[in-house]
Order: structure tokens, then sequence, then C-alpha cells
């Protein structure tokens, strides 16, 4: 079947006759172009993906039985020449590069009922890799907070948003929420809406018009063939519509101004918040809400827990930031584990990256430096409150970090040490904060406790967000890694970029092949044609006495993968 994908298209495009190789050079060269000028259309899509060795041999198998190696190393170069040529040159006309990442949406988002609240899909094509997407674009946004099942709730998770601190439809809201892997809340009984009343409490989600205080979008919405004002009204979960708090209910819904039919929280006669609700959207009656409040309720891998309490606790990847685990996108089966998460900007946060590592024996505050370095990143450092309090509710709470030693309680190495009573971070972040526990820390007790770990005194293994100092010795079980590094200066961290495909990482060492020039064989500064000529050269090999940096990959033969990462990589090195 030669149709069934886009490495059979590149057999059918590439393969060169036996008649061809015995041609002379300059025909198999006017071939190539041609052939090069199919091919670009598809190659910067394929090269990082786990078909670029197969598609390196596929390119290269019948040439290299070309009789004489002198002219078929030159009627290679010319082959590959030409593809890089012309990639180049559409590359700089706008319509493509290596490491963009593309996405386009292919249709509207469509709701998909289920046994759950209600699941979103989103359609997309992704062509290299997906884009990140959150609650990035709003002015504010309040921390997502779950109705927890232990307090009456149904273990939904909820957050308001104001995306641009002006007016924004009932459209764009939903739009927003389907973004990010929820919807607009729909509330089903009065203890729901009062939580959620509370969730969107922030002043500033609301806008005052006197004598109306004007709050967020719902999800409550008329169809168009409803009848006016009361009739028809639903939620876009799809669940039944039962409970209500209209203001003056009496009164609303009204449609005074015609086309009301989208539902939002209103405060009639006060400039305070409430929970009461309003039929608006008319546009004779502006300003409308500013604001939102998204639900996430999916729990697609049926585990019985909300997917986005799991994504928020590293519990379930989430390597494109849309909230929805990326098992569940890939259709592989989804496993519960300690995953990297980032601490996004959306959130608050600084963009960057962190995981806790566990390991089966004890390991030293050095060892786990190494480790964490070894991996592209260091050590977490903590530089504020807020990062304390996102690092422990995220990472630090979980019991698996923690361990006994002797009578204490100890969690993961954190990446401060000191001396002399002097404490600093290990990458350099100013020291500004520090959480210690009674009786830890400066100064010390004895001056070889000199290295930073979670600390919870001594009891049975609770976990605490505090920390203790001790002797850099393997009593500690466990480390929180931070990635941190933007090497490429494009205001994004590596690692996530690592993770969901953007950037190549051919050596698994956490940092951009691109940043590393590993693919500047001959060290000359750059990746140029000599390197191109040493893949060829040492094509099926180990790279031998003379090139064994060839092997790139360090895969044991020099193949498709080594020849991705050259043009990958080509240029001056970073």
């Amino acid at each position: 079947d030669k149709t069934n994908s886009r490495e059979t298209r590149c057999i059918t495009w590439v393969t060169i006759s036996e008649s061809k190789q015995k041609s002379s050079a300059s025909r198999f060269r006017a071939t190539a172009t041609e052939r090069a000028a199919e091919f670009v259309g598809i190659i910067p899509h394929m090269l990082a993906s786990a078909a670029a060795q197969r598609i390196g041999s596929l390119l290269l198998d019948d040439a290299l039985e070309s009789p004489a190696p002198r002219e078929r190393t030159r009627s290679l170069l010319a082959f590959l020449f030409a593809i890089f040529v012309v990639f180049s040159l559409h590359a700089s006309l706008g319509t493509g590069s290596l490491s963009t990442p593309v996405i386009r949406a292919e249709g509207p988002l469509q709701p998909v009922h289920g046994d759950s609240k209600m699941q979103f899909k989103s359609k997309f094509v992704a062509l290299a890799s997906a884009v990140a997407l959150s609650v990035g674009g709003s002015a504010h946004a309040t921390d997502a907070v779950q109705w927890r099942v232990a307090d009456g709730g149904n273990g939904h998770w909820y957050a308001g948003a104001m995306p641009t601190g002006v007016a924004i439809s009932w459209s764009f809201a939903r739009d927003e929420c389907l973004l990010q892997g929820g919807y607009l809340a729909c509330i089903s009984s009065a203890a729901e809406n009062g939580f959620v009343a509370q969730v969107v409490a922030s002043p500033d989600l609301w806008t005052i018009d006197i004598p109306y205080c004007i709050g967020p979008w719902l999800g409550g919405f008329q169809p168009p063939d409803a009848v006016e004002p009361a009739g028809g009204w639903s939620w876009v979960s799809g669940d039944a519509w039962g409970f209500q708090n209209w203001w003056l209910p009496a009164q609303e819904p009204n449609d005074g101004c015609g086309g009301e039919d989208y539902l939002h929280f209103l405060t009639q006669g006060a400039t305070t918040p409430s929970d009461w609700w309003n039929d608006g959207g008319g546009q004779l009656c502006p300003p409308g809400p500013k604001s939102f409040v998204a639900e996430w309720s999916a729990d697609c891998n049926n585990d019985g827990i909300v997917d986005y309490g799991q994504i928020k606790r590293g519990e379930l990847p989430d390597y494109n930031g849309n909230n929805i685990p990326d098992c569940c996108e890939q259709g592989s089966a989804c496993v519960v584990g300690s995953y990297p998460v980032q601490w996004r900007v959306a959130d608050g946060g600084n963009g960057h990256w962190y995981q806790g590592v566990g390991t089966a024996s004890g390991i030293g505050w050095a060892s786990a430096q190494v480790a964490c370095v070894s991996a592209g990143g260091s050590l977490v450092s903590i530089g504020i409150a807020a990062e304390s309090s996102w690092l422990y509710e995220t990472i630090a709470w979980r019991v698996n970090l923690w361990s006994n030693s002797g009578p204490f309680i100890v969690g993961p190495w954190i990446g401060a040490r000191g001396a002399s009573g002097n404490w600093r971070w290990d990458d350099g972040t100013p020291w500004n904060y520090s959480a210690w526990s009674p009786g830890e820390g400066p100064p010390s007790g004895d001056p070889r406790e000199q290295f930073a770990h979670f600390f919870n005194g001594v009891g049975p293994v609770v976990p605490n967000n505090s920390w203790g100092d001790y002797f850099d010795e393997p009593f500690n079980h466990s480390y929180i890694i931070e990635w941190s590094a933007d090497c490429n200066n494009d205001g994004i961290i590596d690692y996530g970029q690592i993770l969901s495909g953007a950037l190549s990482d051919f050596n698994s060492d956490g940092v951009p092949d691109a940043c590393q020039c590993d693919a500047d064989i001959d060290s000359n500064s750059e990746v140029d044609g000599i390197d191109l000529a040493i893949i060829l050269d040492t094509w099926g090999t180990n790279g031998g006495k003379l090139y064994p940096a060839a092997d790139i990959n360090h895969s044991g033969l020099v193949d498709g993968a080594d020849l991705a990462q050259v043009l990958n990589s080509w240029g001056p090195c970073p």
C-alpha cells in the first residue's frame, strides 16, 4: 500500500533506478533537483520525526551502490545540496522552517457529550508540534480551584479569566474555554453556584456600570429558535437546565435589549460581586461582561479523577499546554506518574519546568546536582514565596519523595548551599527568600550542614513546605530538578520545546541539539558541506577512527537520524 504514509510517498519520489545510477553526473544532478523540489515540501516535517532514520536510508540506499566511490559522493552531495538550497529558499519566503512548529485549525470546535459532564475535542492538524494553549492571553486570571468531593463538590476545577480588559462576546469566551481544554461553567445547584461565584469574586473581573455590576459569562445560552425571554435555556455541557438564580425572577430573564441569549453573573443596585444571574448579549445594552468562568470536568482515562488536576500536579503529561493529557490525545495508555510540569506564566509563574525525581537508594546533594545538570537543568532554586507555594502544592507534597533518615523526616534536595552561614542558590538566583524550619538554616550547629532540602522535623512521614540543612551525604531519596534555559532566545524555555517536539534533542541531554552544535563534526564552528560530506562518506558505519563524531546521536551507526541533525543545524554554531 503506497498511500498510507508520507514515508511511502518519499519512497516513490526518491527511488533511483539502476539505469539512472549509470547515467552521467549532470543528468543525476538535474533529476536530483527535480526530486528536491518535490521533497522539500515535506522534509521540514519529516526530519524531526521518528521516521528520520528510515527516510535517510531511502534517500541514499540505491545511490550508495554506485561502483565509483568518488562519483557516488559527488552525486549524493549534489542531490542533498539541491534539497538544502531549495529548502533554504522555501524557508526564506516564510513558508516554513525546520524548527518552526505550525498548527492549523481545521474546523469549528465541537462538543462531545458523554458520561462525564462534558468533554470537548479541538480539531487540529499539528504539522510539527502543538502550540501551547492556556489562559495565556488573559490580562487577569484567577488560580484554578477544585470543588473537592470531600467538601461536597463534584471534583471539577474552575477559574475566572479576563482576556483583554474590555468587553468580550459570549462566543469569544466559549472558544477561549475550548482552547483551554474546558468549557464555560455550567451550574446545577445552589451550592455549585455559590462556589463558582466565590472563585470569581475578585472585583477585577467585574465591570461597574451604575446601577449594575456586570460579572463573568457562564455556560448558559438560548438557541436561535427559542421562545423569548425564558424558553429553551440550555447549558453548553448538555446537562439538564434545572437550578436557576435569576436576579429578581419576576423580571429576569427579560430579553430587554433584544438578543439577550447568553448567561452571566450580575449585581443590580450595588457595586459588589454577587451570585445572581442575568441574560445578556444584546447589542443595544453595552457594556457586556469582560470576563468568563472556565470549568474542567473531563476524565478521559476514566480513573475517576478530573484530568485537569492531574495535569496541574504533574501526574499526567500535557507538554503542548492545552490542558488535555497527551496520552488521551495520542490514544495511548495513560500512566499516572511524576512528569515534568511547567509553572505557566498565565498562572503567575516564570515559565520554567520542574520535576520531582525519586531514587531507589540514598543520594547526596552534589550527586543530585550532577544528575540535574546531566539532564539539562539544575537543582531547583526558590526565589519567591509564590514559587515555594506552587512547588510544594505541585511536586513536593508527594509522599513518595519523602523518607525517614534516623528520626528525621526528609524531603527532596533543593539547589541551596551555604558557606560560613552565607547561603546562595547554585544557579545564581538572588537569595531573597527562605523557608527554614525552626532550628534549621543559619547559624548551623555543624559547619558541615551546608546543603538544603525539604524537611519536617521528627515523627511520621508527612510532607511539609519548609527546609532543613544537612551534610552532603546520601540520606535523602529524592531531588527536584528545574529547567530554565532559553538558549535560542525565543522567550520559551527550551525543555518544554523539547518535550513538545518543537526542538530536537537526539542525545537526550535536555539541551536542544541546535544549541550544542553536535553536528559540527569537523569542529570549525559551523555546520556546513564538510560535515555533510563526512556523514555521506561514513554512511552505514560507526564513523571509524577518523570521524567517530559522525555518529551524532551515538546510535552506533551513521544514518538518517544523523543526516537529519546536520540539516536541522545548518549554519554557524550558536
